[in-house]
């Protein structure tokens, strides 16, 4: 069959293909607690009802009215019509890399990151470079490293903020730095702000790009943040008209538009977002806490920047393979663990999932497995 795109396999969902039937717990979840449709009825009065008459017609293609009234909301200078709803975050990627760029294009890319970032590029013929986050400075990205990647054929800036899987949180200060960098170099920048309000303290949560750059994109989910992976619900934000108009008729193409369900749903829970998101972090402090005292029994074996958003980390082994460590912990203790292989990250760290009611009992069984292979190795 020929391809449309000289795509490699996406390496992260094709080991959750394989692996997750046979997990019983996950070490690695990249969400928060799923939410049940009964919780989203608990917030508002009369859902239910509303969900029962609604009609299975064809949404708007741009994402309806209400919806994007609602995503809308969660910024301070976009409008509805400004406002691309996408099946996940995934249709999001696809349609603002494929649109935007073009053959020769060259690209930075926030690392360590999701494959689609710079394998779509790659597969369009752009030039990719990489920014990488120093593991030694809690994975802090500086900005005299991001300016020497500029070239002349540069032409766009991705990131995720907060960022995913390390949970590192720019200062203000460095978000505005990153800002005016791009505009001096007339460059495009898209965030990736799927875990935008889950800041562990709620003063450090930064504006959203979308906001205060006009060359900016903001990229927003439901599936992280909010528990609410199920609805396939995503968007893309942004005040630059003609970018926004080639997605919508790139749409056209991948789904057209999304489930009407999906989308009434979606729209409570961001009327409701801020109880949700205060909730999902009063767990993910509680389960942080947790964690935090898990690396210092073992810090012979971990070491990890304990993040400051968000619900994941990326925690480094001082010995031995992140392979090796994850297929152990599948065979024997039934419980799914991401190697950074999975992440293209070498072989040496695994991402941690800070966001699950069960986090406690994952946590248990890589104890027990640690345990045992510990005695193992003192028997042989």
């Amino acid at each position: 069959m020929k391809k449309i795109m000289n795509l490699p396999h996406y390496k992260l969902l094709r080991y959750f293909s394989k692996v997750e039937p046979d997990a019983k717990y996950s070490l690695s979840a990249s969400d928060c607690e799923p939410l049940e449709i009964k919780d989203l009825w608990g917030f508002e009065k009369g859902a239910e009802k509303k969900l029962k008459e609604l009609k299975l017609s064809y949404p708007s293609l741009q994402g309806g009215e209400a919806l994007r009234k609602a995503i809308s909301k969660q910024y301070t200078h976009i409008s509805p019509k400004q406002v691309l709803v996408t099946t996940g975050s995934e249709e999001a990627i696809f349609l603002f890399l494929s649109t935007l760029l073009k053959k020769g294009d060259h690209l930075i890319v926030q690392t360590p990151c999701y494959q689609p970032y710079y394998e779509i590029p790659r597969a369009m013929g752009c030039e990719v470079s990489f920014w990488q986050g120093n593991e030694e400075k809690e994975w802090a990205y500086e900005i005299k490293d991001l300016e020497k990647l500029i070239q002349k054929n540069t032409r766009l800036i991705t990131l995720s903020s907060p960022a995913h899987p390390t949970g590192h949180l720019m200062t203000t200060k460095g978000l505005f730095d990153l800002v005016e960098l791009a505009r001096e170099y007339r460059l495009h920048l898209f965030c990736d702000e799927s875990y935008h309000g889950l800041e562990h303290f709620s003063q450090e949560r930064l504006p959203k790009v979308a906001d205060i750059y006009e060359k900016g994109f903001s990229m927003g989910s439901l599936s992280k943040a909010y528990g609410l992976p199920g609805l396939r619900i995503g968007w893309i934000a942004t005040t630059e008209k003609i970018p926004l108009l080639e997605m919508s008729a790139m749409k056209d193409y991948t789904t057209a538009g999304c489930s009407s369900i999906s989308e009434f749903l979606g729209e409570i829970a961001l009327k409701h977002g801020e109880k949700i998101l205060a909730n999902n972090v009063k767990l993910i402090q509680s389960n942080t806490k947790l964690f935090h005292d898990f690396l210092n029994e073992h810090r012979k074996l971990f070491a990890c920047n304990i993040p400051r958003a968000g619900c994941l980390a990326l925690a480094r082994l001082k010995k031995g393979s992140a392979d090796d460590l994850s297929a152990g912990l599948l065979e024997s203790a039934d419980l799914l663990c991401v190697s950074s292989t999975a992440l293209d990250f070498g072989n040496r760290h695994i991402r941690i999932g800070l966001g699950r009611k069960n986090f406690p009992r994952a946590l248990e069984q890589l104890e027990k497995y640690l345990g045992a292979s510990a005695q193992m190795r003192r028997a042989g």
